[in-house]
């Protein structure tokens, strides 16, 4: 574990009083431990989800509780949950006096302070931070089952270490000193290549060489994750697509994390700039992002609804709706539909190749959509009900359908059915009715 030098020190650092000690340990719950400090608790969680090993979290340390290290024995961290401000702190409606252990009284940590149900109602409490960065350890797999190794850092105060797993590398920075820090790190290992921040996805100075100087505030941490350089790596210019290659099949593709960060990164961006629906070509993109994923099966393909949530720099961030499929080659090259604007990227998976493609020029997605309407079809999935539904005074019939996407430039996607239909794509959306659908059901 420790060395007698070293055990010491943490008596004397976290342990003043004898009663916080217990047999070669200290029982204190981490809140305490660290004087309540949050700068300190969300460095120590950014470690502990970091490292390797699967991390515990005892009971209402998710929330910041106390102890009461005048119980005895390891009774002083045992103390009822505190789910709320009600009696016993909701943990239970018994005579207070039957409970097994008190609850928490200290004026700083008291249930009615520190409880379940007043952080879930704040988005920058402890609890939801930590959902947060669960949430994120989730997503990156290099966590759970990567290799670890350090990294050399000019400043003794600043730790850093390498997570890797197959192609996913992730960089863990973190200021163990209560000041700021400037640190140079090496950095040599991962030259070219670009330095994303994993929580706020905001892109860092790309490595260009052994050192990289970095400062960090205090008890500050990064997760960064080291993506090799789009300048590089693109493999493709101007007029080349890129390819987008999984080991997975097309149907569980977006399964993978690294998968849906390659279309966010290298794929959409290039695509959406060159469709006229899309409304933001002359802004400065900062990140684009999938904001929704829906999977739709027909009776031949699958295909995926996307919402695409594209930030800039100096403007609010807009959602555009994406339908995506993948074609094989030779169904592009049949298909005189297909043209500059419905092709994404080039495609390999399990070794089929073609292409993927905006879902809109696919005939069979198109007719889909018409028979889906006629049906009043209802699609459950995660977060709500994709309802398909027309217009109260039209009939739809699904007899010999036979629909086309009109080729005039605009800024939304119009399809016709048997030139007697119009259907319109709304691409730039919005979380609410959008305008243009609340004029006409006024007008009709």
């Amino acid at each position: 574990m420790v060395t007698e030098e070293e055990k010491d020190y943490l008596f004397k650092a976290y342990a003043t009083d004898p009663h916080m000690k217990h047999n070669l340990g200290i029982r204190r719950r981490l809140a305490p431990l660290l004087n309540n400090d949050r700068r300190k608790i969300e460095l120590l969680y950014s470690l502990l989800f970091s490292l390797p090993g699967t991390p515990i979290i005892y009971y209402g340390d998710e929330i910041g509780m106390g102890d009461n290290i005048y119980l005895g024995d390891r009774h002083g961290v045992r103390t009822p949950m505190q789910w709320d401000m009600n009696l016993n702190a909701g943990f239970s409606t018994t005579n207070p006096q039957r409970l097994f252990l008190p609850v928490n009284t200290d004026p700083v940590y008291r249930y009615e302070l520190v409880n379940v149900a007043i952080q879930e109602e704040n988005p920058t409490s402890l609890m939801w931070w930590i959902k947060n960065v669960l949430a994120m350890r989730k997503r990156l797999q290099v966590f759970g089952r990567g290799d670890l190794s350090f990294i050399e850092s000019s400043n003794a105060k600043v730790l850093c270490f390498v997570r890797s797993y197959k192609n996913q590398r992730v960089v863990v920075v973190a200021n163990l000193s209560q000041f700021s820090q400037l640190t140079t790190l090496d950095f040599s290992e991962f030259k070219e290549c670009d330095v994303t921040e994993a929580f706020s996805q905001n892109r860092f100075l790309s490595i260009t060489g052994r050192d990289y100087p970095i400062t960090l505030g205090p008890y500050g941490y990064y997760w960064f994750q080291i993506d090799a350089s789009e300048k590089k790596d693109a493999g493709f210019s101007s007029t080349e697509l890129p390819l987008y290659q999984s080991d997975l099949s097309w149907e569980r593709t977006f399964s993978n994390f690294e998968n849906v960060r390659f279309l966010e990164r290298k794929v959409l961006q290039p695509f959406m700039r060159k469709c006229r629906w899309f409304g933001g070509k002359a802004r400065a993109i900062s990140k684009i992002s999938i904001d929704k994923i829906i999977p739709l099966k027909t009776s031949e393909d699958m295909h995926y609804l996307l919402v695409v949530e594209v930030h800039y720099v100096q403007k609010l961030p807009e959602l555009y709706f994406l339908p995506l499929s993948f074609a094989q080659a030779e169904a592009i090259f049949e298909n005189a539909e297909y043209n500059a604007q419905s092709i994404l990227c080039r495609a390999d998976f399990q070794g089929k190749q073609g292409f993927l493609i905006d879902s809109s020029y696919d005939r069979g997605f198109r007719d889909f959509i018409f028979h889906a309407m006629e049906r009043k079809l209802k699609v459950k999935e995660e977060g709500g009900t994709l309802e398909f539904n027309s217009g109260i005074y039209v009939k739809l019939y699904s007899k010999n359908v036979f629909s086309k996407i009109m080729k005039a430039e605009q800024s939304n996607t119009a399809i016709t059915y048997n030139d007697q239909f119009f259907f319109k794509f709304y691409r730039k959306i919005e979380r609410e009715i959008n305008p243009d659908m609340e004029i006409v059901r006024f007008l009709s």
